[in-house]
């Protein structure tokens, strides 16, 4: 309680009574709404308290209706696309992607705490799903093999630096294995010039969201450069079909010398 009052008074400082009015009105939609599901994936964490690594991030979920708005925008396949949530924290994207008609949805999340609670959040709010395969990993992400089904990749700004360069690593490593649309929704900091995401050549940015001042936050949407997987592809697989100079010779091919005449004759 003392919390939330203290959350109260600074918002009213900085921000104003109108900002004040529409944060509390998300706040108490959010609880209804997680009262309905039966879930509770509300809190702040800091980032030392869920790992070693500085380049994590303090967990603190998403707001519904700013997460409503991105997945509106993923374009998703019934029945067919694969959802996977970087920093699963105590489940809520995963929740409500969940709530959508994906075919599987991931959640991949280091503290094991986090992860007893997803599970049990998703248990919870098993029956009221749409997609019924819903998974949490708790593992390093940057351990983790991106599936070769993976669709539609959403990352709430969970870690920077070197942690998200592993993970971007890993998931391009699964688009040479398949190459396939694949959409990256990535959320991070207003006060950000410019995001992660920008300077990949095997990305394309499809779509961004403004700034919200709410959430305080950017949205940048990415897909695949399909040709870009198929054409190394195409090259590796002409360059497997030639003989190298100097290489062998197929089995039955093997050159023999022609018998000089004089020898014949001996």
């Amino acid at each position: 309680m003392k919390e939330t009052l203290s959350n109260i008074r600074e918002h009213l400082q900085k921000e104003g009574f109108v900002y004040l009015c529409r944060w509390a009105y998300r706040r108490v939609r959010d609880k209804w709404y997680e009262r309905r599901l039966g879930i509770d994936t509300h809190g702040f964490i800091q980032w030392d308290d869920l790992g070693e690594d500085p380049d994590s991030v303090d967990y603190e979920p998403i707001e519904y209706t700013y997460l409503n708005v991105i997945l509106d925008r993923c374009n998703i396949q019934a029945e067919q696309d694969t959802f996977i949530d970087y920093g699963a924290g105590k489940g809520r994207p995963v929740i409500h992607a969940a709530r959508r008609p994906f075919k599987k949805v991931i959640g991949v999340e280091l503290s094991s705490d986090l992860c007893a609670v997803a599970n049990q959040n998703v248990e919870n709010a098993k029956s009221k799903l749409a997609c019924q395969d819903v998974e949490i990993v708790n593992m390093d992400a940057t351990r983790f093999q991106v599936p070769d089904d993976a669709s539609v990749i959403f990352f709430y700004n969970p870690f920077t630096g070197h942690l998200l360069e592993s993970v971007a690593e890993r998931i391009r490593e699964s688009l040479e294995r398949a190459p396939r649309k694949l959409t990256i929704a990535y959320v991070y900091p207003h006060w950000k010039q410019s995001d992660f995401f920008a300077d990949f050549d095997w990305l394309t940015k499809r779509d961004e969201l403004p700034g919200d001042p709410l959430e305080k936050c950017k949205v940048s949407f990415y897909e695949s450069v399909v040709d870009v997987f198929t054409s190394a592809r195409e090259q590796q697989s002409a360059a497997a079909t030639c003989t190298p100079l100097g290489g062998a010779l197929p089995s039955g091919d093997i050159p023999v010398d022609p018998v000089p005449a004089e020898a014949a004759t001996l």
